[in-house]
């Protein structure tokens, strides 16, 4: 920004101009800023159009400038003898022939200017703000920018934003009305004529063998989605929807374009297989939780056959290719940024995976500093990412202010300003757009006189003259040493100051405290050692800025002596306790109870004893009633039972009791009846009278009834010489048989064999 001084010349006329000529200005992005009081004699020298002009009395020579003394200024490269504008013009009527104007009207600027409000400025660059061709160096006014060339075609715009003032075709397919049925292609400026796809043309229009034609209405024939106004091809008509289950239909007469249910008993097509459509459902009658059979998928509750490629589709699943591209059943995953399978996107045909044209963008810019990227017509892929050229301004140039003007010697009248300029250019490696920072400097002069040219110093304050020790309100003083410049000299300028004291003193003290005498010491315990004494202070204190006085009791602690043996608690009885003999019989005995005495001891606390005392009188009895030891029962004796099994019977037994005599316990026995009892289970009641009978013994107190030995007891062993075999027990008999069967020499007729005898 420059900085330039006013000369005050006869007839000059600009609002920088004081019409008294007393007051100097500068001009400082066209707003006037006065300079000095009393008149001005002179202007600092021109700067150029970075350094800019000093500011001066007498005129000399600055860095970057021209001569002093109303010196040349340089606005906007051209040379004017006065203020710059606040667009960099050369200001006021005197001013244009500087600029290569002639004549007042300015109609005569010359080469690189132009006349603006009758006043000739340079022409503007590209990318400037203008009006009209004539404002711009290029002679190109396109979108009210300075463009670098005519920018004419349909398909051209100069103001994208990043290139502005650089004519540039407009993205592909965007829509203009010059073009018609066509859209712009993104490469060339002007109306395409033809068509590959339906893309290069304008909305509501598909390309058809080379030209772009209106879009068909519903219910129009067509073989592609991207014919209809609806968005939709479905069984060779314009439908209203995708159409595409197996039995649903988009071409039943009277229905055409409206998708509805296929008659009951279509076959479905796709076909469902096994069944047929029931005439309600738009996919085959297959419930999915039964399994879709093959070449067919799961759509919803139903099973669909899978679709031909260019039918919609939301999932690969429902495509007999396995693809799902675009929006459409593809015949390859076509899954490049530049490739398409939907002729709305590009495609040749719906369902033909194709690659997309060189104009494609398939990567826009993210920044200024970043390049679109464009399909190249050969691959699916899109290329990979570039960047704008290092060094290639991305942003506006900023400017910090300028600093004060350093004139290095304290009262110097010229120095050097300073400030920071901020470029922003592309790096070329990413598209981060970096700023660039430079320090600029110019020329600078300043009036010293009376100026600072010093830090300030300070004495010490002075202490607060305080009227009274309660006083409140004061004040105090310093000395205060200013340098200022003074005939180009710096000089301390010395004065005094003062400031205000103020001071919160109520309840401060203001005298020398008086005491009582202390009082008695008060023991804190009845044998306490220790204990504490009061006494009273009083305190001259400010009360409402005056000296008064206030009271207050202090405390200190005192010692006392030992009181060791005084009494110092009431004596405790105990309860007494139960009378104690020496035995259950004896007729005198004694009980106790405990006796505490408290007393002081010599280390001043309240000690405690305890006794024991006894008595006799209260115990004194006759011979105790009752038992003095348990009745001793002996066992029963001269016992008699009924018979050999009973178990109770009768007998007598002694007891003796015991009694207290004369002081000891003495026993008395008596003879009582008494009960008997017995165990006879294992006593014989019965014994055995033959070898087949069973002795018996007592059972529950009675003999039970003659039993015999089991059947087949061996009762005799067999005699051959008696004719007899063994003989065995009945189990019902004690008699054991005799057995005249014969055995080897018993014969069947009675006899015994070897002597004729008869058997016994």
């Amino acid at each position: 920004m420059k900085r330039i001084v006013l000369v005050l010349a006869a007839g000059f006329v600009s609002s920088c101009v004081d019409p008294s000529g007393l007051v100097g200005f500068e001009c400082d992005g066209g707003r006037c800023r006065m300079v000095d009081a009393g008149g001005a004699t002179g202007g600092g020298g021109g700067g150029d159009a970075t350094g800019g002009g000093g500011v001066g009395t007498g005129g000399g020579s600055t860095t970057g400038g021209g001569s002093g003394g109303g010196g040349a200024q340089v606005c906007n490269a051209s040379t004017c003898t006065g203020c710059c504008d606040e667009n960099g013009a050369c200001r006021g009527g005197d001013e244009n022939a500087a600029c290569g104007q002639t004549g007042a009207a300015c109609a005569d600027c010359g080469a690189g200017a132009r006349c603006s409000a009758s006043i000739c400025q340079p022409l503007k660059a590209t990318g400037d703000s203008c009006n009209a061709g004539g404002d711009c160096s290029s002679s190109f006014c396109v979108s009210n920018l300075c463009c670098n060339s005519a920018c004419t075609g349909a398909c051209q715009r100069c103001d994208a934003t990043g290139t502005e003032g650089t004519c540039s075709a407009l993205p592909e397919a965007t829509n203009v009305t010059a073009c018609g049925a066509y859209a712009c292609d993104g490469i060339s400026g002007e109306c395409p004529t033809t068509c590959t796809t339906s893309r290069q043309c304008a909305t509501g229009h598909y390309c058809s063998n080379g030209s772009c034609q209106p879009l068909k209405d519903k219910g129009a024939a067509c073989t592609a989605s991207v014919q209809c106004t609806t968005g939709f091809c479905a069984d060779g008509v314009c439908c209203d929807s995708a159409c595409s289950g197996s039995c649903d239909r988009c071409n039943q007469m009277g229905t055409a374009g409206t998708c509805s249910p296929a008659a009951s008993g279509d076959p479905g097509s796709p076909a469902c297989g096994t069944v047929t459509c029931n005439g309600t459902l738009v996919d085959c009658p297959i419930l999915c939780t039964s399994g879709c059979p093959m070449g067919t998928y799961c759509s919803g509750t139903y099973c669909s056959a899978v679709k031909a490629d260019g039918v919609a589709c939301t999932a690969a699943n429902q495509c007999g290719s396995g693809f799902c591209a675009d929006g459409v059943c593809c015949n390859s995953a076509c899954g490049g940024a530049c490739d398409s399978c939907s002729a709305a996107n590009g495609a040749s045909a719906d369902g033909v995976c194709t690659l997309l044209g060189a104009s494609r963008v398939c990567r826009n810019a993210t920044s200024t500093c970043d390049r679109e990227e464009r399909c190249t017509g050969a691959s699916p892929d899109c290329p990979s990412n570039g960047f704008v050229d290092a060094g290639v301004g991305c942003g506006s140039t900023t400017y910090t202010a300028w600093s004060a003007c350093d004139a290095g010697a304290s009262c110097a009248t010229t120095g050097v300003q300073t400030r920071t300029r901020t470029d922003l250019a592309c790096n070329g490696g990413n598209a981060t757009c970096t700023p660039n920072t430079a320090t600029e400097t110019q020329a600078c002069n300043r009036p010293s006189e009376g100026a600072v040219c010093g830090a300030t110093t300070y004495g010490g304050w002075s202490a607060c003259d305080y009227a009274s020790a309660c006083d409140e309100a004061a004040s105090r003083s310093r000395t205060r040493t200013e340098p200022r410049c003074a005939g180009g000299v710096c000089q301390a300028n010395q004065a005094s100051e003062s400031e205000a004291c103020t001071r919160s003193q109520e309840n401060v003290s203001c005298g020398t405290a008086s005491y009582s005498a202390w009082s008695a010491c008060a023991q804190s315990a009845t044998c306490a050692l220790t204990g504490t004494q009061t006494r009273t202070r009083t305190e001259p204190v400010c009360r409402s800025q005056s000296c008064g006085s206030t009271t207050a009791t202090e405390t200190q602690g005192c010692s006392i002596p030992a009181q060791t043996g005084m009494s110092c608690g009431t004596t405790a009885y105990g309860n007494w306790s139960a009378c104690s003999y020496a035995n259950g019989c004896s007729t005198s005995g004694v009980r106790s109870r405990t006796v505490t005495t408290y007393a002081c001891t010599a280390s001043g606390a309240c000690g405690s004893t305890t006794t024991t005392e006894t008595e006799t009188a209260p115990c004194e009895r006759g011979n105790p009633p009752g038992e003095c030891s348990p009745t001793v029962y002996g066992e029963p004796m001269n016992c008699g039972y009924a018979d050999v099994c009973a178990t109770a019977g009768s007998g007598t037994r002694t007891v003796t009791t015991y009694a207290c005599n004369a002081g000891s316990c003495q026993p008395s026995t008596t003879t009582q009846s008494v009960g008997c009892t017995r165990d006879t289970s294992t006593v014989v009641c019965r014994a055995a009278t033959t070898v087949c009978d069973r002795a018996e013994t007592c059972s529950g107190g009675v003999c039970p009834g003659d039993t015999f030995a089991a059947s087949g007891t061996l009762c005799r062993t067999g005699n051959d010489a008696l004719c007899t075999r063994d003989s065995f027990c009945t189990g019902a008999s004690t008699v054991c048989p005799i057995s005249r069967t014969c055995s080897g020499t018993c014969c069947g007729d009675g006899t015994c064999a070897g002597g004729g005898r008869l058997c016994p």
